[in-house]
């Protein structure tokens, strides 16, 4: 299990902004945040989604006096990333991983942006730093820099050789892959200050890597319906989570303006938690598909940990080590059980169904252990109460029919033919 902490747009001040909070009254959420992720979260790491400090982008929209001289210098700015930096990476016990919003962008055409960069992490002395991925526990993480601007703040951008960069890492990887961004690929509300340039080509880079799973973004709580945490679709089928805006909840104590991300590799699950204004205890699931395996195939392979090329089944989805559920795959099945023993490995299908595997080369013989033609245990036992409560209501009513109608029941399943598999089931059992 990974588990990762969230937490978005904190536009650290020392004075007050209209909808942000004096840094006196921030401090208290910032504390609740790092007890959470040190002491019932224990996480393996923390992502800051951007915007750690409020600098200022909004050239003429009272950021410069008199429309002309900044209020404040960067060395101001510099010192807010240094008290954001002081009350979450210092007091976390994990790493915390940065991603670049727009408001990291001061002044872009005027300040020195290396000693911004320095500023974030000590090791980030150009642009191309802050774009950056690493695989861990056999998952990759990629944080791109989607607020990246050399002109005006707003001018939202992915530079051709952050695209180039996505495009070779992605290729270079077969694990399942999480993307952090500030400025979302999936178009937020809508408005310009949601998009950024090149926005369709990360969407089709990730649409074409078969092992993408979800991406995260900030930056969206100027629009009141986002406050909440809302999740987002973009135009090729990628799905995104956005991370909510601490500063709405500040001084209610009953939410949680942060997110948790739970990656179990193991089942390919993945569980997203919002705690800010989301009644949802369950977090929104997802699971993903196994990584391909390439090359010739050796040794003993089960067939649920092998990627197929194509499947159908006759009710639901196909389940990987679970037996058949209903609709949603991964969440609605059960351990797989036949005669009283639970299997951990195996498929769970509903006839008609059949699936297709590569072997990838493998050129020796393929044995399919199938120890019975029924499925799974609870489904049989479920006739199993319906035929008793049957022989019951008979018995009441009179003498042996009961014993005559299941002894009628069993001959039946033994005549010849070809009876459906669950009345054969169904047969076995009662015997």
């Amino acid at each position: 299990m990974v588990t990762i902490g969230l937490i978005a747009d904190t536009h650290v001040r020392d004075n007050v902004r209209r909808d942000i909070p004096a840094w006196r009254d921030q401090v208290p959420t910032y504390e609740r945040f790092t007890r959470s992720m040190n002491q019932e979260v224990r996480q393996d790491f923390v992502v800051q989604l951007g915007d750690l400090n409020d600098g200022c982008v909004y050239p003429n929209g009272g950021c410069r006096a008199n429309g002309r001289e900044p209020l404040y210098s960067q060395d101001d700015v510099l010192r807010w990333i240094g008290m954001a930096k002081g009350a979450l990476h210092d007091k976390l016990d994990a790493l915390t991983l940065d991603v670049l919003g727009n408001h990291e962008y001061h002044e872009p055409h005027l300040w020195d942006e290396k000693r911004t960069l320095a500023a974030l992490n000590e090791h980030w002395s150009k642009t191309s730093d802050t774009w950056y991925s690493f695989s861990y526990k056999q998952m990759t993480f990629i944080v791109l820099n989607t607020a990246f601007t050399d002109t005006e703040p707003e001018a939202h951008s992915a530079p051709m050789e952050e695209i180039e960069w996505l495009r070779a890492t992605l290729a270079a990887t077969d694990e399942p892959t999480f993307v952090f961004l500030h400025v979302p690929a999936s178009y937020g509300c809508n408005a310009p200050y949601d998009q950024f340039v090149n926005q369709e080509l990360v969407s089709q880079a990730l649409a074409e890597h078969e092992h993408f799973v979800a991406g995260f973004f900030g930056h969206v709580h100027h629009c009141p319906e986002w406050h909440r945490m809302a999740t987002q679709i973009d135009d090729y089928g990628n799905r995104f989570y956005h991370v909510t805006f601490p500063h709405d909840w500040m001084g209610d104590t009953s939410q949680k303006p942060w997110a948790v991300l739970e990656l179990n590799p193991e089942e390919n699950l993945m569980v997203f938690r919002v705690g800010s204004g989301v009644d949802n205890p369950k977090g929104h699931q997802t699971r993903w598909k196994r990584p391909i395996r390439r090359g010739p195939l050796v040794g003993n392979h089960y067939l649920s940990d092998l990627e197929w090329n194509s499947a159908s089944n006759g009710f639901g989805p196909t389940e990987l080590d679970m037996s058949n559920g209903n609709r949603v795959r991964g969440l609605d099945g059960r351990p797989i059980s036949l005669h009283g023993q639970v299997y951990a490995k195996g498929l769970g299908v509903h006839a008609p169904s059949e699936l297709v595997y590569q072997l990838g080369g493998y050129q020796g013989p393929v044995h399919l252990r199938h120890r019975h033609r029924r499925r799974d245990q609870r489904a049989g036992q479920r006739h199993v109460r319906s035929l008793g409560r049957r022989a019951a209501d008979l018995r009441q009513r009179g003498g042996d029919r009961a014993d005559r109608y299941q002894d009628r029941r069993r001959r039946r399943f033994r005549g010849a033919g070809t009876p459906p598999d669950r009345h054969r089931r169904w047969g076995r059992q009662e015997r």
